[in-house]
């Protein structure tokens, strides 16, 4: 694993069960979850999701609303398409073609043929971000939602 600054924390405004989007009003979509705690009575809570996450302000017990993203839950996350497709590779070339379905933040892959060849690449779902802002700063949806680096841009060495 490398060490992917991969969770963001963002600020938004709500109204009720509304957030605002430079889209405009999404209404927060609400879940009923059961945490079983061996011994103990079940826990109950509502998860509120938000484009950006869930909710965790009352988890971290602030007044702010504060949305949770990590890149981990990304959408486009295909590790057992990823994995089975550099299982199957014959080639480096092929073996690399099955890399970006990896959404999985910060995994290090290793590669090394019969032939000589080596490489190493740095996968998964890193956020942009705006110069001066890191994974601890409260992120503003407005001014730096930018989406994630791809993954051609990403760290990677081929028979160095």
């Amino acid at each position: 694993m490398s060490e992917v600054d991969d969770l963001d924390l963002f600020l938004l405004k709500r109204t009720g069960n509304m957030v605002e989007t430079p889209k405009g009003s999404v209404e927060l979509i609400s879940r009923q979850e059961k945490i079983l705690i061996k011994g103990k009575p079940a826990h109950e809570l509502i998860v509120w999701e938000s484009p950006y996450g869930p909710l965790v302000n009352e988890v971290l017990s602030v007044d702010k609303t504060l949305a949770m993203r990590w890149a981990f839950h990304s959408e486009s996350n295909e590790l057992i398409e990823a994995f089975y497709g550099m299982a199957r590779a014959t080639s480096m070339t092929e073996f690399a073609q099955s890399l970006p379905k990896i959404g999985a933040p910060g995994l290090n892959i290793v590669y090394a043929d019969k032939a000589g060849g080596i490489a190493w690449w740095l996968t998964g779902q890193t956020p942009k971000r705006p110069v001066g802002v890191t994974g601890k700063s409260l992120r503003d949806p407005w001014l730096d939602d930018l989406g994630v680096i791809a993954f051609e841009d990403l760290p990677k060495i081929i028979n160095p």
